[in-house]
């Protein structure tokens, strides 16, 4: 790849061998010795194999991206919820030993 190009996270540089066919034509035609116009025709195939590097998608990135969303649900919807239910609960019992101490 020309120039200086900059990777995003999410992708990755990969490299495969590629094999092109290249066919050569000459069409020539040229004057002989004796006057003669002579025609040269030829065809010939190449296979020219080279390495191609192509842009890809960095997987790990999104094993790493989807591990953090779950991450973040499991905390959001599981561990933030019963850690409020418990500090509701405990204000609650303050509150109701508040009130029983009061009447006493």
């Amino acid at each position: 790849m020309g120039g200086s190009s900059v990777l995003l996270p999410w992708q990755q540089l990969k490299t495969k061998k590629v094999n092109k066919k290249i066919t050569a034509e000459f069409n020539l035609s040229y004057e002989w010795k004796d006057k003669k116009i002579k025609e040269f025709n030829d065809k010939k195939d190449f296979i020219v194999s080279y390495p191609e590097e192509y842009i890809w998608i960095n997987i790990y990135f999104w094993i790493i991206l989807l591990l953090l969303i779950i991450w973040w649900s499991y905390y959001y919807f599981i561990v933030f919820p019963k850690q409020k239910a418990k500090k509701e609960e405990l204000m609650r019992e303050k509150i109701l030993n508040e009130i029983n101490n009061k009447k006493e």
